[in-house]
């Protein structure tokens, strides 16, 4: 359940070859046998009215720990980008007030992971690592509560390999989301209920732009006729999900 800028050796041929078969989660093809949307604990209809009917602050809202790889791909150093130059953002989540010698730990860590994978390190991986973030709020106790207070959340996957948790959870919570990440579309989500961010600064700086534009209340009713949809609560809930994940599993034996 990770991308190849977490977990590389996952993604070698020789450790592949090992299976007869191999299903991923959130991947870009999860329309096909190999690939499964990734697993979410769905909102009562209730909890999401309450979630949507929130009064929500003008500020953009990203919550995400602080983490980093030296693997082409990663989107981790554009976060921190994005976090030292958007002044009209509020940022919860993990590590942020974390101490140099951790950071060290962990990036002395992800080199060496690097190169037993045999993949060359990119020293980018490193942009702003080392640098105080005196924004950070924190970890939040309840994500999308917390998420819930602001009209837009700034959403940027680990890489644009696959999506994970993060976009749906930003619906859930009732805010417009600028994404970095693949097309949200390839998973049947609507490109109307989100602003599709290119992996700059400015691109993510333009979809800020174009969200204030956004008429709060069309967005919303967008948003609950497609997340009160059977069919693609079908391709989300974690029980569906699992046992999709067996069907395919049974299917290969």
């Amino acid at each position: 359940m990770e991308p190849s800028v977490v977990l590389p050796a996952n993604y070698a041929r020789y450790r592949q070859r090992q299976f007869g078969k191999v299903i991923t989660v959130g991947g870009i093809s999860s329309h096909d046998s190999r690939s499964v949307h990734w697993p979410l604990l769905w909102p009562s209809a209730s909890n999401l009215g309450k979630l949507h009917a929130t009064e929500r602050d003008e500020r953009v809202v990203l919550v995400s720990g602080n983490k980093m790889s030296f693997i082409k791909g990663e989107l981790y150093s554009l976060r921190r980008k994005a976090i030292k130059n958007l002044k009209n953002l509020d940022l919860y989540g993990t590590q942020w007030d974390s101490k140099c010698v951790s950071r060290l730990l962990i990036a002395l860590k992800s080199l060496a992971q690097a190169a037993l994978s045999l993949k060359l390190p990119r020293l980018s991986g490193l942009y702003l690592w080392f640098q105080d973030y005196p924004k950070s709020k924190g970890p939040v106790e309840d994500k999308l509560q917390t998420m819930a207070r602001y009209k837009y959340a700034l959403v940027i996957e680990n890489s644009a390999e696959y999506m994970s948790e993060k976009l749906m959870e930003s619906l859930f919570a009732g805010c417009v989301p600028i994404y970095v990440g693949p097309d949200p579309g390839k998973y049947g989500i609507p490109r109307e209920l989100v602003i599709l961010a290119q992996p700059s600064l400015r691109s993510i700086q333009e979809a800020l732009l174009q969200a204030e534009g956004w008429n709060m209340n069309e967005f919303h009713a967008k948003l609950d006729t497609f997340l009160t949809s059977s069919e693609v609560r079908d391709l989300w809930d974690h029980k569906r999900v699992y046992e999709r994940l067996l069907e395919k599993i049974q299917k290969s034996n």
